[in-house]
């Protein structure tokens, strides 16, 4: 019976933990750290996301808030800091030393290295917040087994955690390609609103943005100009958002010096939507260059 982490869990408020534990980030977390931790935890209580628990979801947000007006201010968590570890210190005193608190090495996924162990170990450090030893484990696997080989071995939930998590760290180390495709994959798992995960609108903007700004810039002409010319309508179904890619396209062309094929594109993001503004700005741009 495959073990289940418990994963993204919102305290019920801020009394029953600090603000940190609230927002789910270590006490070292920088500021982009904890601003990103508590978007994402707003978002997963938002009560359009929770329609059958609106006082439960308000709760959340309320605490969410709480917490991040302190420790998102640099001043207020400086001072919360102090008192904070006076009443810990407060509190050691005044409590008799308990059992030894579990190490990873009581988790049977540490004690083991099958691959279903290995997948529940990444898992786990990315829960907590341990991207660099998931994703060096992640290729590790996908190196004997082939690519997205977690779906064998983690229920599809986990999976798609797992996979936007891995997808938000590369993007953050600026490993842009890698990040796309994992975040290709919870994408194409998502399609049905039965099996969208409360990160899934996170997905989505994770990937216009690899398309329209880091792709283009980070690939080869030939890759780059596939990709985009492959993007999913799903996730670009309005006209004036694939007339943006067809921008993007032409850029590109234009970087490689093939100015028939940068222009052709442009004329197709112009019959798309003939008020585009990249379209125009770029327009002029080539005019300036000719």
């Amino acid at each position: 019976m495959a073990y289940r982490y418990q994963k993204l869990q919102i305290p019920t408020d801020s009394k029953q933990g600090n603000f940190y534990e609230v927002l789910q980030v270590p006490r070292k977390a920088t500021t982009t750290e904890i601003r990103r931790s508590y978007k994402r935890l707003v978002l997963m209580a938002h009560p359009d996301k929770n329609p059958g628990k609106r006082e439960w979801s308000e709760k959340q947000v309320k605490s969410l808030l709480e917490a991040f007006d302190v420790l998102g201010d640099p001043s207020r968590r400086r001072r919360y800091d102090r008192e904070l570890q006076e009443k810990e210190l407060l509190l050691k005193k005044a409590t008799p030393k308990k059992r030894r608190k579990p190490t990873e090495q009581d988790l049977f996924f540490f004690r083991k290295n099958d691959d279903e162990a290995l997948a529940m170990r990444v898992l786990y450090f990315l829960m907590h917040q341990r991207g660099k030893e998931a994703i060096h484990l992640v290729e590790e696997i996908e190196d004997r087994l082939g690519d997205h080989s977690l779906f064998k071995h983690l229920d599809l939930n986990d999976c798609l955690d797992c996979y936007f998590l891995l997808g938000e760290y590369l993007i953050e180390k600026k490993r842009y390609f890698d990040a796309f495709r994992r975040l290709e994959k919870a994408f194409q798992e998502q399609h049905s609103p039965r099996l969208r995960r409360p990160h899934y609108s996170l997905v989505l903007d994770h990937l216009k943005s690899l398309y329209l700004r880091h792709l283009p810039k980070s690939l080869p002409t030939t890759k780059a100009v596939e990709l985009l010319e492959e993007a999913p309508t799903e996730l670009f179904p309005e006209a004036k958002e694939r007339a943006r890619l067809k921008v993007e396209i032409a850029r590109i062309f234009h970087k490689a010096d093939d100015l028939a094929q940068a222009r052709l594109n442009l004329a197709e993001a112009f019959e798309l939507d003939p008020g585009c503004s990249q379209a125009r700005r770029f327009e002029e741009e080539l005019v300036q260059a000719s």
